[in-house]
C-alpha cells in the first residue's frame, strides 16, 4: 500500500525495529490488531494476491499504474534508548540457575519517515510520520533462594526486578 500510493487509513510499525525492515515503513498484521488498512483512492481497481509459506507471507498488489510515482523519504534515527538485560527471579528454578526467555536485541530508537505521492509529475500528496521503537530487552529467569533475599548480590540494581517480587510474596 505504501508503495502503490493508496490511502493509508492506519498502519503499525512494529514495536521492536527487526533491521530486515524499513525503518518506520513496514506494518504489524495481527489477528485482533494492529491493522494495517488503506484505501484505493485511485480510479483503477487493485488486485491483491497473497503467497504464504511456514516462514512467511507475500503481498503484491496489481493495479493500472495511472502516472503514479511515490518517493520514499526516511531520516536519521536519534534518541536512542539501549536494550538491557531484565533479570526476573523464578523460584521453579534452581539458586544461580538461568534461563532466556529473550535475547537483547536492537536499541530503541525514534524516526520520521514519509512518502511523497505523484500523479502524472504532479505532487499529490504529501505525508510524513513519527515512530518510536522500544528497545528489545533481553530477559532472563534466574533461580534464588527465599534466604538470599537480603544478601549483596540481591541489594545490587542488577537484581532489582527480583527483589521487588521478592518483597510482595
Amino acid at each position: 500500500a505504501f508503495f502503490a500510493g493508496l490511502k493509508l487509513v492506519t498502519h503499525t510499525p512494529h514495536s521492536f525495529w527487526i533491521p530486515r525492515y524499513p525503518k518506520g515503513r513496514e506494518a504489524t498484521v495481527s489477528w485482533g490488531g494492529p491493522e494495517l488498512i488503506f484505501k484505493n483512492n485511485w480510479k483503477a481497481p487493485v488486485v491483491i494476491l497473497t503467497h504464504t509459506t511456514e516462514s512467511g507471507i507475500t503481498v503484491q498488489m496489481l493495479s493500472d499504474p495511472l502516472g503514479r510515482r511515490v518517493e520514499a523519504t526516511e531520516g536519521e534515527p536519534y534518541s536512542f534508548t539501549k536494550a538491557e538485560i531484565i533479570r526476573l527471579c523464578d523460584p521453579a528454578l534452581a539458586p544461580g540457575e538461568a534461563k532466556f526467555d529473550q535475547l537483547k536485541g536492537e536499541d530503541g530508537f525514534h524516526i520520521k519517515y514519509g512518502r511523497k505521492v505523484f500523479r502524472d509529475g504532479k505532487k499529490i500528496s504529501d505525508q510524513s510520520w513519527h515512530w518510536r521503537y522500544r528497545p528489545e530487552d533481553g530477559i532472563v529467569r534466574v533461580g534464588v533462594r527465599r534466604s538470599e533475599e537480603h544478601t549483596s548480590e540481591l541489594q545490587s540494581p542488577m537484581y532489582l526486578v527480583c527483589r521487588l517480587l521478592l518483597e510482595k510474596k
